[in-house]
């Protein structure tokens, strides 16, 4: 946090002496990849020796100057973001041999994303605060490899509920490109309560009989996001 101050502080004090071909006036592309860690109750409904929690994902957004079409600068763009994450589950709670059969853990959110641009024009570092809000869906599904080339589902359990993200990074301009960045941020997601599965205790019985218990979780985690990130 104190890193991000100081870049805002030399960044505001050359704001007035560039170029305006350097400002940024229309929208902002990101794309990258992510790294999600559980965190507090939820971390603790999901744990299991048999399934990991952290989970890799995938994230884009499209924001876009509200003001563009009547001249004007912004500090804030808006639009829409979506991310995905996922992991497998190879091992389960059963008597018998469970060969062939996997889980299969994700989410995938779709939300409204607000970005706070304090330095209008490009700098070698720049910081950003956003904030997020939309629906995440969290799904859960058992598989099973009945051939070579063949899976089949052979049962699931999906909730969709409102999330948030609040997410704060520094942004790195690549060389030689004007407004071009790397970005490393931290965002904390969180979302109402939702059912799901004890990855603990699924499993099978002695006859093959699935055991699919379910809890009520309410999802935190911290996310890592590194991104490529174009101004226009």
């Amino acid at each position: 946090m104190k890193l991000f101050f100081l870049c805002f502080l030399v960044c505001l004090s050359t704001f007035a002496q560039d170029n305006p071909e350097d400002y940024f006036e229309s929208r902002i592309y990101e794309v990258g990849i992510t790294y999600s860690i559980p965190q507090g109750q939820y971390l603790k409904g999901i744990q299991s020796d048999k399934s990991a929690e952290n989970a890799l994902g995938f994230s884009g957004s499209y924001l876009i100057n509200p003001f563009k079409n009547v001249g004007n600068l912004s500090l804030v763009f808006i639009g829409p973001e979506f991310n995905f994450e996922g992991l497998r589950q190879n091992t389960f709670n059963a008597p018998v041999n469970t060969d062939g059969f996997y889980a299969k853990h994700s989410s995938f959110s779709l939300r409204a994303k607000v970005k706070y641009v304090p330095i209008l024009v490009s700098k070698k570092i720049l910081p950003s605060l956003s904030f997020s809000i939309g629906p995440r869906r969290f799904s859960s599904k058992l598989m099973e490899q009945i051939g070579e080339d063949q899976i089949q589902k052979v049962d699931g359990i999906s909730a969709t509920a409102l999330s948030y993200a609040f997410e704060a990074g520094i942004e790195i301009r690549r060389p030689g490109k004007t407004k071009k960045y790397g970005k490393i941020s931290l965002a904390y997601e969180l979302a109402n309560a939702v059912k799901t599965w004890n990855r603990d205790l699924l499993g099978f019985d002695p006859q093959y009989v699935l055991i699919s218990p379910v809890k009520v979780v309410s999802p935190s985690s911290i996310m890592l996001k590194i991104q490529l990130i174009n101004y226009r």
